[in-house]
């Protein structure tokens, strides 16, 4: 099961400690805000 950040073909995905991974909208991770794309990756 896949967890916290990783990169996949260039992109960075973000996946919970229940392996899901995190996708279209805003979230707060470790005290830092990030908005995912649909698709789960992030927005640069």
């Amino acid at each position: 099961m896949e967890k916290g950040w990783k990169q996949i073909n260039g992109k960075w995905y973000y996946f919970s400690n229940w392996g899901d991974m995190i996708a279209n909208g805003s979230y707060t991770i470790d005290g830092k805000s990030y908005y995912f794309n649909a698709d789960g990756s992030l927005r640069e």
